[in-house]
Protein backbone atom coordinates (compact mmCIF):
# COMPACT_ATOMS: atom_id res chain seq x y z
CA UNK A 1 0.00 0.00 0.00
CA UNK A 2 2.85 2.63 0.88
CA UNK A 3 4.05 1.82 -2.44
CA UNK A 4 1.22 2.40 -4.33
CA UNK A 5 0.48 5.47 -2.59
CA UNK A 6 4.03 6.46 -3.26
CA UNK A 7 4.71 5.36 -7.29
CA UNK A 8 0.63 5.46 -7.52
CA UNK A 9 1.04 9.33 -7.82
CA UNK A 10 3.87 9.32 -10.01
CA UNK A 11 2.37 6.58 -12.40
CA UNK A 12 -1.11 8.08 -12.96
CA UNK A 13 0.67 12.04 -14.08
CA UNK A 14 2.78 9.81 -15.90
CA UNK A 15 -0.31 8.04 -17.90
CA UNK A 16 -1.96 11.36 -18.19
CA UNK A 17 0.43 13.69 -19.72
CA UNK A 18 2.07 10.76 -21.62
CA UNK A 19 6.02 12.11 -20.55
CA UNK A 20 8.59 10.69 -18.88
CA UNK A 21 10.75 11.85 -16.59
CA UNK A 22 7.66 14.60 -15.80
CA UNK A 23 8.39 18.19 -16.39
CA UNK A 24 8.61 19.23 -12.64
CA UNK A 25 10.90 16.39 -11.75
CA UNK A 26 14.26 15.95 -10.34
CA UNK A 27 16.57 13.58 -12.16
CA UNK A 28 19.98 12.54 -10.68
CA UNK A 29 21.68 13.08 -14.24
CA UNK A 30 20.40 14.06 -17.36
CA UNK A 31 17.65 12.06 -18.80
CA UNK A 32 16.04 12.01 -22.36
CA UNK A 33 12.55 12.75 -22.39
CA UNK A 34 10.07 9.69 -23.64
CA UNK A 35 6.73 10.80 -25.00
CA UNK A 36 3.73 9.11 -25.85
CA UNK A 37 2.99 4.94 -25.61
CA UNK A 38 6.56 4.10 -24.55
CA UNK A 39 6.53 6.91 -21.62
CA UNK A 40 3.25 4.81 -20.72
CA UNK A 41 4.51 1.68 -20.21
CA UNK A 42 6.26 1.65 -16.93
CA UNK A 43 3.65 2.93 -15.22
CA UNK A 44 1.09 0.35 -17.25
CA UNK A 45 3.30 -2.52 -15.83
CA UNK A 46 3.46 -0.89 -12.24
CA UNK A 47 -0.55 -1.29 -12.26
CA UNK A 48 -0.68 -4.58 -13.57
CA UNK A 49 1.49 -5.34 -10.87
CA UNK A 50 -0.38 -4.22 -8.17
CA UNK A 51 -3.83 -5.73 -9.64
CA UNK A 52 -2.29 -9.24 -10.25
CA UNK A 53 -0.95 -8.99 -6.16
CA UNK A 54 -4.64 -7.71 -5.48
CA UNK A 55 -5.96 -10.73 -6.81
CA UNK A 56 -3.35 -12.96 -5.26
CA UNK A 57 -3.95 -11.86 -2.20
CA UNK A 58 -8.07 -12.41 -2.58
CA UNK A 59 -7.50 -15.86 -4.15
CA UNK A 60 -5.54 -16.70 -1.09
CA UNK A 61 -8.17 -15.29 1.52
CA UNK A 62 -10.94 -18.44 -0.24
CA UNK A 63 -8.03 -20.74 -0.63
CA UNK A 64 -7.02 -20.19 3.42
CA UNK A 65 -11.10 -20.26 3.88
CA UNK A 66 -11.67 -23.61 1.76
CA UNK A 67 -8.32 -25.20 4.10
CA UNK A 68 -9.99 -24.07 7.55
CA UNK A 69 -13.17 -25.93 6.16
CA UNK A 70 -11.63 -29.14 5.30
CA UNK A 71 -9.56 -29.41 8.35
CA UNK A 72 -11.08 -31.73 11.49
CA UNK A 73 -12.41 -29.98 13.44
CA UNK A 74 -11.52 -32.93 16.37
CA UNK A 75 -9.40 -31.45 18.98
CA UNK A 76 -9.01 -34.71 21.10
CA UNK A 77 -5.46 -35.41 19.16
CA UNK A 78 -4.24 -31.84 20.94
CA UNK A 79 -5.57 -32.98 24.52
CA UNK A 80 -2.63 -34.07 26.35
CA UNK A 81 -3.05 -37.86 27.70
CA UNK A 82 -1.52 -39.15 30.62
CA UNK A 83 1.51 -41.37 30.47
CA UNK A 84 -0.37 -44.18 32.14
CA UNK A 85 -3.22 -44.25 29.41
CA UNK A 86 -1.19 -44.31 26.56
CA UNK A 87 -0.40 -47.81 27.35
CA UNK A 88 -2.70 -49.56 28.84
CA UNK A 89 -4.63 -51.67 26.82
CA UNK A 90 -8.79 -51.45 26.02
Amino acid sequence: MIVLAIEGRHSVRVLRLGQSPLPDEKVFRPARYVYGHRARIKPLIFFLLVLFLCGLSVQGFFWASAMIDTLSPDVSRCLIVPVAQRYTLP
